[in-house]
């Protein structure tokens, strides 16, 4: 009767262990949906700095250097999501984030704006419009590379954070019968 209910035990452990330990693998969908989000909002920062001045032909500073700031980061959530802090699509957006502040700060004209009375305003240069399309296009480029490893930073993680287990057999030290194990990682 012990040896049939040290046996049922033991099947028992062996059943149940796998369904205890096993860590739920993180999802693809959620990290494309971390990644997505937080590109749409940097962009939509961006674009309204340039939407919502006062005044036409400015720039909302502020706005512009908070989206180029998120703009860095907020493309790789869904790499974080998957362990991976560091990727080659955040330094291409850091490079066309400084490119941007750079010619947003110093490529400016000043113009006569206004009604009857000459008023002059300032307002971005055809230079500096140029190379900001320059720089969006780098950004898009880098995002969209997080966007393309980002199933391979998943399929990492997973591989690496799943549970494995196998149960080993030895012989007793005393030669009556076996002994089990169970190895794995958790």
């Amino acid at each position: 009767m012990k040896r049939s209910l040290s046996s049922l035990a033991l099947v028992a452990v062996l059943v149940g262990l796998p369904a205890a330990a096993h860590a739920k693998p993180r999802k693809l969908t959620t990290a494309y949906a971390l990644s997505g989000v937080g590109t749409g909002v940097s962009a939509g920062l961006i674009v309204g700095a340039f939407l919502l001045p006062p005044h036409s032909g400015d720039i909302y500073l502020p706005m512009l250097y908070t989206g180029l700031a998120t703009s860095v980061i907020t493309p790789s959530l869904g790499n974080w999501y998957a362990d991976r802090w560091l990727t080659v699509g955040m330094g291409i957006r850091l490079v066309s984030g400084g490119l941007a502040t750079f010619v947003a700060a110093t490529q400016r004209d000043e113009v006569q704006c206004g009604g009857a009375t000459p008023v002059f305003c300032k307002r971005i240069s055809n230079t500096g419009v140029t190379l900001l399309g320059i720089a969006g296009i780098v950004y898009i480029g880098g995002a969209a590379y997080d966007f393309k490893t980002l199933r391979d930073d998943m399929d990492g993680y997973n591989a690496k954070h799943r549970f494995q287990w196998a149960p080993v057999l030895t012989p007793s030290p005393t030669g009556n019968g076996a002994l089990l194990g169970i190895g794995g990682s958790f």
